[in-house]
């Protein structure tokens, strides 16, 4: 199956194409960043001519929204970009998939990568994003696309940003080793979080297709 990843540069969606890779799929990339990746295209998710344009060449059977921005600090400084990105960029997908022909009987089928913390209030500005991106998807349910939404919690693992905790902790700690730096600095030191390695996660989303999707395990591996 064709499958069309966006956030293609990032550090879950390499993961998650090697992930589909190996269960028969082909894995297309897009990012608004250059990637020197195979399978991989640029595009800008707020762009709705080049959005139409990237999935009218690829035709995918499927699309993987991972892309958005997903730093909350990052989110919280720029909320008009916020929105174009998270909610205005996952619209702007849905509305160039509803024009993919289908395959065979099946509807084309979409996968939005929402967060748990749309589950707790008050919400930060970027879990309020992921929600009103739900909503959006939902409104897609009957236009002749298949969709599911995820809501992970935090997943850390291989090729993250040093800016989220996990790897900040680390990379601070090999530093004051080495004698380079003498302080740690830390966030919030009240919240606390359960974290899952992101290869489980990415097997979680192809597992989301195999099981409650349109498409089941056997069809998968036959195409």
């Amino acid at each position: 199956m064709k499958i069309l990843v966006t956030g293609g540069a990032g550090f879950v969606a390499r993961h998650l194409a090697r992930e589909l890779t190996r269960n028969g799929n082909e894995a297309v990339l897009t990012d608004v960043v250059d990637a020197q990746l195979a399978g991989f295209h640029r595009a800008d998710l707020t762009d709705h001519t080049a959005i139409a344009d990237l999935v009218h060449q690829v035709q995918p059977e499927a699309i993987v929204h991972l892309g958005a921005i997903s730093f909350v600090p990052d989110a919280a400084k720029d909320p008009g970009l916020l929105g174009r990105v998270n909610v205005g960029g996952t619209r702007n997908l849905l509305e160039a998939l509803k024009n993919v022909p289908r395959h065979g009987r099946r509807n084309p089928a979409f996968l939005f990568v929402s967060t748990a913390q749309v589950n707790h209030l008050p919400r930060s500005a970027y879990a309020e994003s992921k929600a009103t991106a739900e909503s959006v998807v939902q409104q897609f349910a009957n236009t002749g696309i298949d969709v599911l939404i995820a809501r992970p919690a935090n997943h850390t693992g291989p090729g993250q940003s040093p800016k989220f905790v996990v790897p900040s902790f680390i990379r601070q700690a090999l530093e004051i080793q080495a004698g380079r730096r003498t302080i740690f600095t830390t966030g919030n030191l009240d919240s606390i979080r359960d974290f899952t390695d992101v290869r489980d996660i990415v097997a979680a989303y192809r597992v989301l297709w195999e099981k409650y999707g349109p498409f089941d395990g056997e069809e998968l591996s036959q195409e």
